[in-house]
């Protein structure tokens, strides 16, 4: 079973500043806010969770009865850490993106440039016969 459907199946909720959220509700957060802020972010809640985590470990060499809210915590953190990741690997696909972008425009510039220089680089029958082709459609 996915961390997903364990989360939908438990209901989880995670704590914000702003109240309880739901594992929808962290899709629509920031990875880090602005400095200041109070507004939530995954990365705030995920080093919460990891600092609770921290706390309930004990300095034990006996094995003892497994806690369940540590398992709960574990499952909490690895969504926050695959939502982090999936945003991380959207925010750098659609960077890529845009420098592609940038790099086709700039060589349609180059050529449309290139195309002028020919253009007018023609000889004078040249171009008189390319306006009597376009004329003659």
């Amino acid at each position: 079973m996915s961390i997903f459907q364990q989360a939908s199946r438990l209901k989880l909720r995670f704590a914000s500043t702003i109240g309880l959220l739901t594992v929808e509700h962290l899709w629509d957060l920031p990875l880090v806010s602005k400095t200041g802020s109070t507004k939530p972010d995954l990365d705030t809640i995920g080093r919460e969770i990891k600092r609770e985590l921290r706390t309930m470990e004990e300095d034990t060499l006996v094995e003892t009865k497994r806690d369940p809210q540590r398992d709960i915590l574990t499952l909490r953190l690895a969504i926050i850490v695959a939502i982090i990741e999936t945003k991380q690997a959207e925010i750098k696909k659609a960077e890529e993106a845009a420098v592609k972008r940038e790099k086709r425009r700039k060589l349609q510039e180059a050529l449309a440039r290139h195309d002028d220089k020919a253009l007018e680089s023609a000889s004078r029958d040249e171009i008189l016969k390319q306006l009597a082709e376009i004329d003659a459609d």
